[in-house]
C-alpha cells in the first residue's frame, strides 16, 4: 500500500506539521526540528513533545521523518566544518529521539576542494563518528539522493553505496 506525505512547517508548533499533513490526506510527515539555516537551535520544551505525539495520537500519523539541516557537509575537507558537521547531526538526531521520530534526512555533502573518494570516506568516517555518540538514541540518520550539481555527493547510489561500505558500523 502506497503511503502519502509531504514535508510540513512546524511553525507555531511541531504538531502543527502533524495536523497539516493530515489536513492534505498524508500518511506520513517530514519536518525540521529546528531551523535549517542556523547551527544553534533552541531546547525543546517538554510541552512541546506532548503536544506532538498527542498530535499523531489523534491524527493515525504512524510516520514521522526529520530533515537535517542544510549547513551540515559530513563530506567537507576542512576539518572545523567537518566536526561542526558530526556534531550538529548528533543533536538533530537527539532531537528526532526526544520527539520520538525514528529517522532524520540529512544530505550527504560535498568534497569542496577534495576529490569524490576523499569526501565519500569522510563522510564514513562522519557516520562512524555520529553512530557512535548517539548510540544510545532511537533515532537514526537516511542518506538523502541529491541533484548532482557542482561536488554534491550522493547523486548515484553507487556513491551511496560506497559511504555505507567506508562505515565500519
Amino acid at each position: 500500500m502506497p503511503i502519502l506525505g509531504a514535508h510540513m512547517s512546524m511553525a507555531g508548533g511541531y504538531y502543527r506539521a502533524v495536523d497539516a499533513a493530515q489536513v492534505h490526506g498524508c500518511d506520513c510527515v517530514q519536518l525540521f526540528t529546528k531551523n535549517n539555516n542556523q547551527w544553534k537551535a533552541r531546547p525543546i520544551e517538554g510541552h512541546e513533545v506532548t503536544l506532538f505525539r498527542q498530535s499523531l495520537e489523534k491524527t493515525g500519523i504512524q510516520h514521522t521523518l526529520s530533515h537535517a539541516s542544510y549547513l551540515i557537509n559530513l563530506a567537507s575537507p576542512n576539518d572545523e566544518l567537518w566536526k561542526k558537521s558530526i556534531d550538529a547531526m548528533v543533536i538533530e538526531l537527539q532531537r528526532a529521539d526526544q520527539l520520538g521520530i525514528p529517522y532524520v534526512v540529512v544530505h550527504p555533502g560535498s568534497f569542496t576542494s577534495s576529490s569524490e573518494q576523499a569526501g565519500i570516506k569522510r563522510i564514513g568516517k562522519a557516520l562512524d563518528e555520529i553512530d557512535r555518540q548517539a548510540r544510545a538514541f532511537n533515532s537514526r540518520c537516511l542518506l538523502e539522493t541529491t541533484a548532482g550539481q557542482g561536488t554534491n555527493l550522493g547523486w548515484k547510489f553507487e556513491q551511496l553505496g560506497d559511504m555505507l561500505e567506508a562505515t565500519r558500523c
